[in-house]
């Protein structure tokens, strides 16, 4: 009788542990579904990261969130004052074209990148907490953000010779050259945020047109 029931509790806590690591699988397994996300790499230099959640299109960077929602041949942009899109820290909604996508937060302003041309698109800067304040960019080449300011290279319209382009560009020009590409010349633009000023930089560089 003895031997019969040890055997008898021991089955009754293999049954109870099996039911343990069942339901402790199941939660684990609902949990990850309910937070189903993944890392926010933006898409231009010196954005900060953040994290993207696959069933919402949410985008999150600190406390502020984006995302966009396809409206026939338009885009609606919900921008939020709180991480994971809440309803409840709803700021705006605007129209967007149906181009658009997040690049990223800064500065309490979504970064909205533009356009499916590869020789030339535009950055648009929208408040956070004004869906009138926008600042909008045509550029070629990489932008890049930086603390308060934005630089990019402006298209100039404009044919460019070889002997036009920089020196670091030699490389490219050869790759250009052999792909048969035309050349235009781009200057550099910096954006202050802080003044919402833009300033024509030195610079000028050599693009392809594809």
């Amino acid at each position: 009788m003895v031997k019969q029931s040890l055997f008898t509790n021991l089955n009754r806590v293999k049954k109870d542990l099996c039911v343990l690591i069942f339901l402790s699988l199941a939660s684990s397994g609902c949990q990850a579904n309910e937070h189903n996300t993944e890392t926010f790499s933006p898409l231009i230099n010196g954005l900060s990261a953040g994290y993207y959640s696959k069933e919402t299109g949410c985008v999150t960077v600190g406390n502020l969130s984006a995302k966009l929602e396809l409206d026939e041949f338009e885009q609606d942009l919900h921008v939020f004052d709180s991480a994971n899109c809440k309803n409840s820290s709803l700021l705006y909604k605007k129209k967007l074209s149906i181009e658009s996508q997040i690049a990223g937060i800064w500065n309490r302003h979504i970064v909205i990148d533009e356009g499916t041309d590869a020789n030339g698109r535009e950055l648009h800067l929208l408040s956070s907490t004004d869906k009138n304040i926008a600042h909008k960019f045509y550029y070629a080449l990489m932008p890049e953000f930086k603390a308060t300011t934005l630089v990019f290279m402006m298209p100039l319209d404009t044919p460019a010779k070889p002997e036009q382009c920089a020196s670091d560009q030699k490389e490219s020009l050869k790759e250009w050259k052999r792909l048969g590409f035309e050349l235009e010349l781009a200057e550099e633009r910096t954006f202050d945020v802080t003044k919402g000023t833009t300033s024509i930089g030195s610079k000028r560089l050599c693009f392809p047109l594809q």
